[in-house]
């Protein structure tokens, strides 16, 4: 974004609940719009991206995941869930990779 760029206020605890909802109704699309919306009107915030993190986490999108989790972390480097989401994301991913190389061995 530019510095003369504007973005529509947008309340963090409506875009929240509004992506959960998304979320529980199946919209991932949605949900992660949503976040991305929150994240880049409250640049300082945490919450969007450890959301999104989440979200990537349970769709098995483990490299979007660990990017989330690492801009949560930039906000906020002693949170716990997103360390763990961290964590989950790489041995996850490992696995899939290792689990690749085995097959063409």
């Amino acid at each position: 974004p530019k510095a003369t760029d504007t973005f529509p206020v947008v309340d963090l605890s409506q875009a929240l609940a509004q992506a959960r909802s998304a979320q529980e109704s199946g919209d991932l699309g949605q949900a992660t719009a949503l976040l991305e919306q929150a994240a880049r009107a409250h640049p300082g915030a945490k919450e969007p991206w450890l959301r999104q993190a989440q979200i990537h986490l349970e769709a098995r999108r483990y490299g979007q995941a660990i990017v989330a989790a690492q801009e949560a972390l930039q906000r906020d480097i002693s949170d716990v869930t997103a360390h763990s989401i961290m964590a989950v994301a790489g041995l996850r991913s490992s696995a899939v990779a290792l689990g690749h190389l085995r097959e063409r061995n």
